[in-house]
């Protein structure tokens, strides 16, 4: 037997200003999406991408008023990004 809802895991939380926000499943569609964004993506606009992302799998989450800082860990938080690291294990640049 496949048990999906098993694979998949517990839901992912934000918590910001002591206010938790449920993250919505990543689907396929999104990650599809996702991938056509970033690599067309430029320096200018890639803030912009990250922000849609969240603003689309967090929409209660005030992105907008948060601090930078956060955007990149939460958006590779949300979609499972590791980082790549090199064989000492240090990360790759």
């Amino acid at each position: 037997m496949l048990n999906i809802d098993e694979l998949i895991g517990e839901k992912k939380v934000i918590v910001y200003g002591g206010r938790e926000y449920e993250v919505k499943e990543v689907t396929l569609e999104l990650t599809l999406e996702v991938d056509k964004k970033l690599k067309t993506a430029t320096d200018e606009n890639m803030l912009e991408t990250m922000s849609e992302v969240i603003e689309k799998l967090v929409p209660d989450l005030p992105i907008k008023t948060m601090s930078i800082k956060a955007l990149k860990p939460m958006f590779d938080y949300i979609l499972d990004v590791e980082e790549k690291k090199d064989q000492t294990g240090k990360a790759k640049k």
